[in-house]
């Protein structure tokens, strides 16, 4: 940011109040994407229940996509589960993968707690924003 230009910036009302209603606007469908994902984690865990029968969704992370048809079959056979006639197909599609270790608690492990606070504390904070105006 340069203080060194001679021409004055000006702030409008009309671009403060249009950024106002998009700053509404995206907390809205922030809140709204927020409850839609909420609701799709707890159906897709209340039908891995039924079909895979995992008791949390840590177990069903875990579960290798193979894995997961070969048991969705075996209960199915077995009679643990069952879809109502005229139900649609489904099935469990792997979406990403990957290994997510805990940096810290590994780090901690090797280095010690202390070495582990250094580097937080000499980490620099960032900050995220957003504008609040008044009507």
């Amino acid at each position: 940011m340069s203080e060194a230009s001679t021409a004055t910036a000006t702030v409008t009302r009309k671009e403060l109040l249009a950024l106002a209603e998009a700053e509404k606007r995206y907390r809205e469908a922030s809140a709204e994407s927020t409850a839609a994902e909420k609701l799709v984690k707890m159906l897709r865990l209340s039908l891995a229940e039924k079909v895979l029968g995992v008791d949390t969704s840590d177990q069903w992370k875990r579960m290798a996509p193979d894995a997961v048809a070969k048991i969705m079959e075996s209960r199915e056979r077995k009679g643990y589960w069952e879809a109502v006639r005229g139900a649609p197909k489904f099935r469990f599609e792997k979406t990403s993968e990957g290994c997510y270790p805990a940096w810290k608690a590994v780090f901690v492990a090797f280095q010690g707690e202390a070495a582990a606070d250094r580097i937080a504390a000499e980490t620099p904070t960032l900050y995220s924003y957003r504008v609040e105006v008044d009507s």
